[in-house]
């Protein structure tokens, strides 16, 4: 059970945030890209997209947020049974805008979508966020 517990938590880190997810596979691209030519003018494109890969999963934080508050999600949930309002918005205060604050979003998108709460994810996020990233 610990180990699928760990993979569960690498599956949210790497993948469950997209930003990050993108950002890494930009980076690995880059990289292999950069390794498999020799022409200058080559290297100075993969470098730019290990460069876009390095900036989009640092300001992602490499899914950090994303797993923190998929487990907070994870405790509110089994405890009261459902995403209450006030756990929502004061998650949400923390930063929410068009775009800041979907990495605690999909963290929570995603604890909720394992315990069968996305009706209520969806109706907290629908009153209380700005944010227009989809989750998914």
């Amino acid at each position: 059970m610990r180990i699928r517990d760990s993979l569960q938590g690498l599956e949210v880190l790497l993948i469950g945030n997209r930003v990050s997810a993108a950002g890494i596979s930009l980076y690995i691209g880059g990289v292999a890209g950069y390794g498999m030519t020799e022409r200058p003018p080559d290297n100075l494109l993969y470098i730019s997209i290990a460069m876009v890969g390095t900036s989009a999963a640092g300001i992602s934080r490499y899914g950090v947020g994303t797993y923190g508050a998929y487990q907070r999600t994870l405790k509110h949930i089994k405890k009261f049974g459902r995403i209450g309002h006030r756990f929502f918005k004061k998650y949400i205060e923390k930063g929410d805008g068009i775009a800041l604050g979907y990495c605690e979003l999909q963290g929570m998108y995603l604890a909720a979508r394992k315990c069968g709460q996305l009706d209520s994810f969806f109706e907290n996020k629908r009153k209380y966020s700005n944010n227009l990233v989809p989750n998914f």
